[in-house]
């Protein structure tokens, strides 16, 4: 702990202590800034305007301007739709799966809520639907084709954290490849049959082979739109071997797994499973749709089916650093501001919320992506601590505040557990390759409340720029000088 004494001989001790802890990470481009939110005055700066790669502290802008604009009880809707009538149990038509953006369809955040497709097949069947004359559709063109923002790299695209953005997405538009032994030795093993309907193609080039030799089976795929190859063997009654992949057609995953539970339920489908992107090809024109609402008398409204919260999604955005959920609420931020369900709407809106509300140089800010996945992306520390500082000047701070990871908190941010901050900071991580970043709020041992913002790009070690971040955290929450307890607001820009 520092000893009392005057702001500026503390300040003038917290500088050296920090610009100390940034040498050791030796060849690192730096961009720091800590102020005193209740004081108002910079505790620490150094190179604060800095443009940085920030990784995943973008999701600060994207979650910030989504509970701006959409406040932390909107909920996305997703709707069983049809133009059909149910005749003696037969739904004569279409059953479409439309979605307007919700990305929870997965029980991430509800564990004991029961899964999304079976409680849409569990309400059919009690509407006495036993047959559907008519195909599966899933419509995810509210925010257009899914695209993949600038900057991401090809590697990244088979992993979880790279899953496509879609307006109707479902179990984070991953889909676990199983394959088990086949029926005897010297045949193919098998594949669930869910990876076939989703569209992916399977290249099966493995084999059975006798009980009691070792299974060596690799799954792999060059890119979402490749094929699945199989290779090697598969033991004859031996366990199965998984493989989860991002899924390339997100609409048409989706109407796969409602067509599997509604089978399941024991109801027959005659029609094929589909997927639509294209806005053009809808049954429900962009005019008909005010998300999270539809003009319901173009279809009929079989089910309505709410999201959480938006501070729930936001709370899993930051806590989990869950890159689908933020590239999804980005494109409902373009589609409800500005009209364009793209990533490029979604940017307009963030960029217009920097500017207009937090009042920061639009231009300080270049934004790519909703999730910080890619390079992109450039932001100063300075612009980020703008951006919590209006938020802890607003009526969201309460409600942002607790969407922050917590110090010390092993589900959150097991980090820095011994010492100051331990329960007393919350902060938004980042971490891609070469760049790391921590920012967030931190209250000092004599009461003050510590924004601030810790980007780094080009220290080679991942470890050495964590340890370092957390020292500098660490010594932020040790400040102790005089405070009256007296809050003041910094103006933007100082």
């Amino acid at each position: 702990m520092v000893p009392a004494t005057e702001p500026a001989a503390a300040t003038a001790l917290l500088e050296k202590d920090l610009a100390g802890i940034m040498a050791r990470g030796r060849r690192g481009q730096w961009s720091v800034l800590a102020i005193s939110l209740d004081r108002g005055d910079t505790l620490f700066a150094r190179d604060p305007h800095a443009m940085l790669v920030p990784a995943s502290n973008v999701k600060i802008l994207t979650t910030a301007a989504a509970l701006y604009y959409l406040g932390p009880d909107y909920r996305f809707h997703t709707y069983l739709l049809t133009h059909g009538e149910v005749v003696r149990g037969t739904l004569q038509g279409d059953l479409i799966l439309f979605g307007t953006g919700d990305p929870t369809l997965s029980g991430r955040i509800d564990d004991s809520a029961p899964p999304t497709m079976e409680h849409f097949a569990r309400i059919l069947a009690g509407m006495g639907v036993h047959r559907i004359e008519g195909n599966v559709v899933g419509d995810g063109s509210l925010h257009g084709a899914p695209e993949l923002p600038p900057g991401w790299r090809d590697y990244d695209l088979n992993r979880s954290y790279a899953a496509p953005p879609s307006a109707l997405s479902y179990s984070d538009n991953l889909i676990t490849v199983r394959v088990v032994p086949g029926t005897q030795p010297g045949t193919e093993p098998l594949v669930n049959s869910l990876v076939h309907r989703a569209g992916l193609t399977v290249v099966n080039e493995a084999t059975t082979s006798p009980s009691g030799t070792r299974t060596r089976l690799t799954i792999s795929r060059r890119g979402p739109g490749s094929p699945i190859h199989l290779r090697g063997q598969i033991r004859a009654n031996g366990r199965a071997v998984r493989r989860t992949l991002t899924v390339p057609d997100p609409p048409l995953y989706a109407a796969a797994a409602l067509q599997q539970a509604l089978e399941d339920r024991g109801i027959q489908v005659t029609g094929t499973v589909q997927g639509v992107s294209d806005p053009a090809l809808s049954s429900l024109p962009a005019s008909a749709v005010w998300a999270p609402a539809l003009d319901q008398r173009r279809l009929r409204v079989l089910v309505d089916h709410p999201s959480p919260p938006l501070l729930e999604i936001v709370r899993v955005i930051n806590t989990v650093s869950h890159n689908l959920y933020a590239e999804v609420i980005l494109r409902a931020l373009g589609r409800t501001v500005m009209g364009d369900g793209s990533s490029e709407g979604g940017i307009d809106a963030v960029r217009r919320f920097v500017s207009e509300e937090v009042g920061l140089d639009p231009d300080d800010v270049v934004q790519v992506d909703g999730s910080g996945l890619s390079r992109l992306n450039r932001v100063s520390a300075g612009s980020i601590v703008g951006v919590l500082e209006y938020l802890a000047h607003s009526r969201s701070w309460s409600d942002y505040w607790t969407t922050l990871p917590e110090a010390g908190n092993p589900q959150e941010l097991d980090r820095m557990s011994d010492g100051p901050a331990n329960g007393n900071l919350r902060a938004k991580t980042g971490t891609i390759r070469g760049v790391s970043a921590l920012s967030g709020m931190v209250r000092a041992v004599n009461g003050e409340r510590i924004l601030f913002s810790i980007l780094v790009n080009g220290i080679s070690s991942r470890a050495l720029a964590k340890r370092l971040e957390d020292q500098i955290a660490t010594r932020l929450a040790a400040v102790e000088r005089p405070f009256d307890g007296l809050p003041a607001r910094r103006r933007m820009g100082d």
